[in-house]
Order: C-alpha cells, then sequence, then structure tokens
C-alpha cells in the first residue's frame, strides 16, 4: 500500500479486481469480481490462481446464483490424497466412484418390523419383506445390509425401511457350523441362515467366505448374489 500502511479499514471496497502483492499481472493471484474483468461476468465472483507453467490465471472456481463452475471442463481436483474432506452431501451425484469403503450393494424395501443388520427376509408380510421362519423357503429375498457401499431407493418412505443387501459381501446370522464356500439357505429359526449345499433352485442366500466352527447362533460373512 502507499506509505507503508499495514492495515485498511473501510466500509464499501469499489473494485474488479483484489490481488496478491507479490502476483500482479497476466499471472496473478486474488479475486475477480464482477463484469470487464477478463475472468468474470456481472453478478460473478471468481477465485484467480496464477499458473506458473504458462504465466497466465486460472479459475477453479467461479461462483454466480446457480451454483459454482470452473472456466475449464475435467482439469481440477477437490481434496487430495493426504488432504481430504470428510463428509460431502448433495442430492445428486454424477460422476464416477471408483473406490468404496463398503463391501455391498443394497436396496431398500419396505418390512413389516424392524429388523437389524445380518437377519435373513423373505418375501411377504404385511408389507414386502418378512423374517424368515421355514428351512429353504424360495420366498427369500436375502439379508438386512449393515453397511452398505451403496444404496438404492434411498428415498423411500414407510415406518419400518430395510436395506437389502443384492449384492457383495455382508455380515449374516447363521445358526450351526460353517465353512468357507458354503451355501446357506433360510432355516426354520427365525431370521437365520443354515448350510446346505445342496439346495433347491431359488433357495440360496449365498456363499459363506468366512467359517464358523460351532453349533450355536452367530454370524459369518457371505456373498450375496453368488448361487
Amino acid at each position: 500500500m502507499l506509505g507503508g500502511e499495514s492495515n485498511l479499514g473501510v466500509d464499501w471496497i469499489y473494485s474488479s479486481f483484489i490481488e496478491a502483492p507479490g502476483e500482479k499481472g497476466l499471472a496473478s493471484t486474488g479475486l475477480s469480481i464482477g463484469a470487464n474483468t477478463g475472468k468474470t461476468t456481472a453478478g460473478q465472483v471468481a477465485i484467480v490462481a496464477a499458473d506458473s507453467g504458462t504465466s497466465t490465471s486460472v479459475t477453479p472456481f467461479i461462483f454466480d446464483k446457480t451454483g459454482v463452475f470452473p472456466d475449464f471442463d475435467n482439469i481440477y481436483n477437490i481434496g487430495a490424497p493426504t488432504k481430504k474432506y470428510n463428509t460431502v452431501y448433495a442430492t445428486i451425484f454424477n460422476g464416477t466412484a471408483t473406490e468404496a469403503l463398503y463391501a455391498d450393494l443394497a436396496e431398500n424395501y419396505l418390512a413389516d418390523a424392524e429388523y437389524e443388520s445380518g437377519t435373513v427376509v423373505v418375501f411377504g408380510g404385511e408389507q414386502e419383506i418378512t423374517l424368515s421362519t421355514q428351512k429353504m423357503d424360495t420366498k427369500v429375498a436375502g439379508v438386512i445390509t449393515t453397511n452398505p457401499a451403496h444404496l438404492m431407493n434411498s428415498a423411500l418412505q414407510g415406518e419400518h425401511v430395510a436395506g437389502l443387501a443384492l449384492q457383495g459381501r455382508v455380515p449374516c446370522k447363521v445358526i450351526g457350523k460353517v465353512k468357507k464356500g458354503d451355501m446357506l439357505v433360510t432355516s426354520a429359526i427365525p431370521g437365520y441362515a443354515i448350510v446346505d449345499n445342496n439346495p433347491k433352485l431359488g433357495c440360496v442366500i449365498g456363499k459363506a467366505v468366512s467359517t464358523k466352527d460351532t453349533d450355536d447362533r452367530g454370524t459369518v460373512e457371505v456373498v450375496v448374489g453368488r448361487l
């Protein structure tokens, strides 16, 4: 600033640009405001960053009444491998997901009661799905999800909405001993699966990928959608 002043206190500032003092010129860093700036038009505000490789400036964030967008397509990143944002909330995501923390694809259904994760359910009851109660039931729907990687029909409303694992691996309630690769079907114990490696068509819940060495009730991880 002129005169070496280090502070500025005013009620209003009228300016098209606010620039970093050491990065003025073609490759400037700062804020672009409104029309006739070369970076923004009327009603817009942009974050301007110097691109030292080309001696020009880029605008990765341009704000207007519709939202925020960049000056070029498919160039910039948000966050970094070691500097991540925590949670992003949005109504619609349109892009490519390359990773998922959890392991199953699930869909919401209306249930006739509240069922905990790992419970085996069948199609039927007063709503769409209900607790399994018969051995080798061909009406089997699957297993209530624990932490789905992707949940479809997420806006479904009702008194008891339950996520049903359709594909992938998920914890499943079982009774009896289980070996890896065993096929699981519904049992006569409500909400539990049991091993049957010679099942009828349409009865298989999935294949076990973990082992259980006791005859009592417990939980194993199962790959659902594998007949």
